[in-house]
């Protein structure tokens, strides 16, 4: 097990080169844990190209609510920008903004994160009929949100694993099926 403290964004480029020497044994898992804005969605992509790497990634839920409204209004290349990987997120927000949906803001923006994590290959598992959401919401000790947790991975038996960890409360009882 190797473990890297430091900018992500700074040492993608080694950890997955790493990686690649034994990639043919190994199952990786990257934690991605910025403190604010600081995740590139490059960094997210670089990452995908290791053939069995799983992601977890802090969507920063409250963070956004605080500074999006200011990056919309900004023209240059923002922070956000950056953790999105483009400018699509602004037309999410706008939409949300007009009330032209019906869905919240960050249901749109995470539905966002997640298509363009498919589009490195990444596979999302639903069960049947079962309509939840995947992403853990953290609050803090007001329930103000904080962050969500994002699961990403490219074998179903990741999922699986995913799931039955959220399904567990802080103090390890299980919930109950919806």
């Amino acid at each position: 097990m190797n473990i890297y403290t430091g900018d992500c964004n700074d040492l993608v480029d080694d950890i997955v080169g790493r990686i690649k020497q034994n990639d043919s044994i190994s199952l990786n898992l990257a934690f991605l844990d910025p403190e604010g804005f600081e995740l590139r969605w490059t960094t997210v992509a670089r990452l995908a190209t290791v053939r069995r790497m799983d992601l977890i990634i802090n969507y920063p839920q409250g963070g956004l609510n605080r500074y999006m409204r200011q990056a919309y209004q900004t023209e240059a290349q923002t922070p956000i920008d950056l953790f999105f990987g483009g400018r699509e997120w602004r037309k999410r927000y706008k939409e949300w903004q007009d009330g032209r949906t019906r869905l919240g803001l960050h249901r749109l923006l995470i539905d966002l994160y997640k298509d363009k994590l498919k589009g490195l290959g990444y596979t999302e598992v639903f069960r049947g009929d079962e309509v939840i959401e995947e992403e853990p919401l953290i609050r803090n000790t007001k329930r103000a949100p904080l962050y969500r947790l994002l699961f990403a991975s490219k074998h179903p038996l990741g999922h699986d694993f995913w799931h039955k960890v959220t399904r567990r409360d802080v103090y390890g009882q299980t919930l109950l099926p919806l």
